[in-house]
């Protein structure tokens, strides 16, 4: 079942919650288990709950579905004071530590929703200059935070139960479309008012940035209906900032501007038009079922369709795909195993490690990646949302 109702109305919830429209108040039929169940999944039910919770849905909702979406509402609020109350914390420390930081993302994008906490954020992500990062880190374990996974990319910092935190070297990863182009990022930043060590990006960077993070999601998983979300605000409040022949141009250079121009126009469609939405069914529903990362199994499908070639040889992109599953590339095994970057000539004896552990203790997992792997129903169901994309 595709829940197709449950999931019209999610949207036409949404809409209201964003535009202060009035919605529909005849759910007759409608299953709110599900409706729950779903927004959960996609951690809009904090944001749902601003709609359900209020009279007259609170009057007529199950009275156990609206409590589940007052509660997520209430722990939405207690988690944005938390990461609010730290990251200034630690922005005070990089002032006086003369840290220069870039805000990324979420941080930035939660205040132009009508309520920061409806803007459900996983992680913290702040660039700063490769250069500090070690200074950098040493600030957050100074807060509590500890380094939980070093990578090549970003360092994660955690701090129990809600924080945690991507301190970025670079916007993205070598193999990105837009590696190139935010690799002179900070030149184009701009210091904040009446700060000395915090920077922003322009808007046109801000969004080429969102862009380049939601195509990247998409090809290593999917992405869910928060991606939709956060286009949709960006458009409702910040467009008028930028220059759409400049983010044409660097989109169009980077292969992205029809991912950009898709998924501009669905979540037209879904928040605001509701039509012609039919050739887009399927697309919407691998959203749908992405949830907000994405799933494991999308991400097999997306790396067999890709490693396939550009004819799609799907037997040839499995076979890679199983390798480099087997024998994970020597950045992943470098954070996961340290002795490998201090001794490279151990990373055969990392492998041999990873693989015996994973035997040990997770073997059914190995048995659903290799059935994943070699799924063909699920290669061509992936490679063709990549292709409806724009991908």
């Amino acid at each position: 079942m595709t829940y197709q109702r449950e999931r019209q109305y999610i949207f036409q919830l949404l809409n209201a919650v964003l535009s202060s429209n009035d919605v529909s108040c005849e759910t007759t039929g409608l299953d709110w288990n599900v409706i729950y169940k779903l927004c959960k999944y996609h951690k809009i039910d904090n944001m749902i709950a601003y709609k359900v919770c209020s009279e007259p849905f609170a009057l007529i909702i199950p009275e156990d579905i609206v409590s589940k979406f007052r509660l997520s509402l209430q722990k939405a609020k207690v988690r944005e004071a938390v990461q609010h109350i730290e990251y200034e914390q630690l922005q005070q420390l990089f002032e006086e530590n003369k840290i220069k930081n870039i805000p990324l993302k979420g941080s930035i994008l939660k205040y132009y929703y009508p309520s920061p906490d409806m803007r459900f954020m996983m992680d913290l992500d702040i660039l700063c200059q490769e250069q500090d990062i070690e200074e950098a880190g040493t600030l957050l374990k100074k807060l509590g935070f500890q380094l939980k996974y070093p990578g090549e990319h970003h360092d994660i910092y955690i701090k129990p139960p809600y924080l945690v935190i991507e301190l970025h070297k670079t916007c993205c990863a070598e193999d990105e479309e837009l590696y190139e182009y935010f690799s002179t990022i900070w030149d184009r930043s701009q210091k904040r008012e009446e700060k000395n060590f915090i920077y922003d990006m322009t808007w046109d960077d801000f969004y080429i940035f969102l862009i380049g993070h939601m195509a990247k999601h998409f090809k290593y998983g999917g992405i869910g209906i928060r991606s939709l979300l956060d286009l949709t605000v960006f458009k409702q409040k910040l467009e008028k900032n930028c220059n759409r022949s400049y983010i044409e141009n660097v989109l169009k250079n980077a292969g992205l501007l029809k991912i950009e121009e898709k998924m501009n126009d669905l979540a037209k469609k879904c928040l605001y038009t509701n039509e012609n939405l039919q050739k887009d069914t399927e697309l919407i529903n691998f959203i749908w079922e992405s949830g907000i990362k994405g799933t494991s199994g999308n991400k097999i499908g997306f790396l067999i369709g890709n490693q396939g070639g550009k004819n799609r040889k799907i037997l040839k992109g499995q076979v890679k795909t199983l390798t480099s599953y087997i024998f994970l590339d020597r950045n992943h095994m470098q954070a996961m195993y340290p002795y490998v970057k201090k001794c490279p000539f151990l990373l055969p004896i990392a492998w041999l490690h990873r693989g015996v552990k994973k035997l040990i203790f997770e073997p059914q997992r190995i048995f659903k990646t290799i059935q994943r792997i070699f799924d063909r129903k699920n290669v061509a169901r992936t490679s063709k949302a990549q292709k409806d994309a724009g991908l």
